[in-house]
């Protein structure tokens, strides 16, 4: 009877997993140098492989995304349904090269030997109006650089001067309370080339005593609710430029950024983009008359570094790029002719070299080396010690008796400052290398009559084919039955199996009969894991963190509870703490937790590094006191 009800349940229960793609941008117009985000939504699918998008002139960077998953239950005339949603979310962030039309084609998946497609979308991006107040230029300090010499990234905003009865007031052109706001796509960095960290970079444009500008919405967590936008004061200049209107004099504002290449190519700078709301006309006593918004965006700027000149390169070169020294030592060096030995290179750069262009020098092109010593063909291992140190550990056998040392290895390197190659050499290592130890025939065979030869020297003399006498050739040829290790695991492996099979069997049908009951025992664990991943993935500079900590904390505590509503609010979320019994303390940590979270989500390149290690400390600490607490209780939502 109870196993016909269970049928009877179960046929009743529907689980919705239609599968569906939907695709949605933040913003369907924009401005050149502004950016949106595209949510990828995926139903019906726990695990996607996600596409690669492209799209021409659109840099698109992975804001990574996360699994949701909700059930509600419902009761109609005694017939029980049950509907689960679940898939992932995934979230990518544009940003247009140029002004124009974007069509964002059809995100496509496959599932179960089904294709899936999203609607193609559509993203209008204008160049702000041409204006002679505000200009924005983005250059670089040498028209092409040589793989291994510094980028210097220039970025002037002018800002026209105001005039009082004819003469130039000596005043920054913006209203200080209303600074320019400055969007920089390369402001903390640019792609994979090296820079100098962002605390470091911006220290020298905070805490001055004049107006300064906002940039990319970076805030002072040193305030008190963490809200206080940072004002950077940049340098300035009086210049004058000629526009299609007329000669004009503004003050310029300079903002440099240097960055190291690590490989040839070319990279683009993203447009810059400055908003500001600015005062055109002011009186004799320096109040605005007239005031004007008005916004404007450099040209996305193309990098080329090219690489090592091809011409006179020597045949030791190995790729290195800067200034560089080679040590070697080998472990042993007193050996027999044919023993195998270590050879570690040592390369050592300068702060300013490429440590990450050098490979590993071809010992075997090595004449002096070849000659007296087998060089192993398999690739040397190699660690990196630091930024400026790698070693590269080789295999190496002498070849005959009588050499005395490993002889200086070279490594040629390129050095950007003299545009020459140059070349490393190690230091010789002293060597101790003697004959290999040999047998003769009588070490194998006996040759003496009058000496007993073993079955191995019998065999070598009189070979195998010869007859053998007495009690060693005898061979036992009863049969007995030994238990040995390979019989008990014949014996007891197959019941074993069996029984864990079974309980298996009885496990997944307990957890198929209580699936809210599996979410949450799984809430904790699966909350810790996303934090986790977030640690160690998340860029400091970016609102992901921000946005991926909130949504483990949500995730946790809709499986936890079983909650059947699709969105939580804070405010939700503390009702239904309150109501599992949660000690108040607790439940204004969440709070609060929460609100920090959603007001960092509008600071994605916060400064303090402190700051958000702190975030994801206090989020791993809040679930497992929430874990602690016991929850779990239904609440109807």
């Amino acid at each position: 009877m109870g196993l016909w009800l269970l049928i009877t349940i179960w046929a009743q229960t529907g689980l919705a997993a239609d599968v569906s793609v939907q695709a949605t941008l933040s913003d369907t117009a924009i401005y050149l140098g502004d950016q949106v985000v595209l949510e990828v939504r995926i139903n019906g699918v726990r695990d996607p492989e996600l596409p690669t998008l492209s799209v021409p002139n659109v840099e698109i960077t992975s804001e990574g995304g996360q699994s949701f998953s909700n059930s509600s239950i419902s009761m109609i005339n005694g017939r029980r349904s049950m509907t689960e949603n679940f898939g992932y979310t995934a979230r990518y962030q544009l940003r247009p090269r140029q002004a124009g039309v974007f069509t964002i084609p059809a995100i496509t998946i496959a599932h179960a030997g089904q294709t899936y497609r999203s609607r193609p979308l559509k993203l209008n991006v204008q160049a702000p109006e041409a204006q002679d107040h505000l200009l924005v230029e983005v250059t670089t300090d040498k028209p092409g650089y040589v793989l291994g010499e510094r980028v210097t990234v220039r970025l002037d905003v002018s800002i026209r001067k105001l005039v009082v009865d004819g003469n130039f007031l000596n005043v920054d052109p913006f209203f200080p309370n209303e600074p320019p706001h400055l969007q920089i796509p390369w402001f903390a960095g640019l792609g994979d080339w090296k820079t100098s960290s962002l605390e470091t970079f911006v220290q020298p444009f905070l805490n001055q005593h004049r107006p300064g500008f906002y940039i990319n919405d970076y805030v002072d967590q040193r305030s008190f609710f963490g809200r206080d936008r940072l004002e950077f004061i940049l340098p300035r200049q009086t210049t004058q430029k000629t526009r299609p209107s007329g000669t004009f004099t503004y003050f310029t504002y300079r903002l440099e950024k240097t960055f190291r290449p690590i490989r040839a190519g070319t990279r683009t700078a993203a447009a810059v983009l400055v908003k500001a709301n600015l005062p055109t006309a002011v009186d004799n006593r320096g109040r605005a008359q007239r005031t004007e918004r008005v916004m404007a965006s450099s040209e996305p700027l193309s990098i080329t570094v090219r690489a090592v000149p091809s011409a006179n390169q020597p045949n030791s070169f190995s790729g290195g790029v800067g200034e560089f020294e080679l040590t070697a030592k080998a472990n042993p060096t007193n050996l027999k002719v044919g023993d195998p030995f270590t050879v570690t290179l040592t390369v050592q750069g300068t702060p300013d070299s490429l440590l990450e262009t050098v490979r590993a020098p071809q010992l075997d092109k090595q004449p002096e080396l070849t000659q007296d010593f087998k060089i192993h063909t398999d690739p040397p291992a190699v660690n990196t010690l630091d930024d400026t140190t790698k070693t590269f550990t080789y295999t190496l056998r002498p070849r005959h008796a009588g050499v005395r040392t490993v002889p200086p290895i070279d490594m040629a390197y390129y050095n950007p400052a003299t545009r020459k190659f140059r070349t490393a050499q190690s230091n010789a290592i002293a060597l101790i290398v003697e004959p290999s130890a040999t047998l003769s025939a009588s070490d194998v065979v006996v040759t003496d009559t009058g000496k007993p030869k073993s079955r191995l020297g019998r065999q070598l003399a009189d070979g195998l084919l010869a007859n053998y006498t007495g009690p060693e050739v005898l061979v036992p040829q009863q049969n007995r039955l030994r238990f040995t290790p390979l019989l008990g695991v014949f014996l007891i492996v197959p019941p074993l199996a069996y029984v864990l099979t079974c309980l298996g069997q009885y496990w997944q049908r307990k957890r198929r009969e209580n699936p809210e009951r599996q979410r949450s025992k799984r809430a904790a664990r699966t909350a810790l894991a996303s934090l986790a991943t977030l640690d160690q993935q998340a860029d400091a500079n970016n609102g992901t963190l921000y946005a991926g900590i909130q949504q483990a904390l949500t995730g946790y505590i809709r499986d936890k509870l079983d909650l059947n509503s699709a969105g939580l609010t804070v405010d939700d979320i503390t009702h239904h703490l309150r109501a599992q019994g949660v000690d108040d303390d607790l439940v204004d940590q969440t709070g609060n937790l929460f609100h920090l979270c959603d007001n960092a989500r509008y600071a994605p390149g916060g400064l303090a590094v402190t700051q958000r290690t702190h975030l994801l400390d206090d989020a791993k600490t809040l679930v497992r006191r929430l874990e602690a607490t016991p929850l779990g209780q239904r609440t109807e939502g």
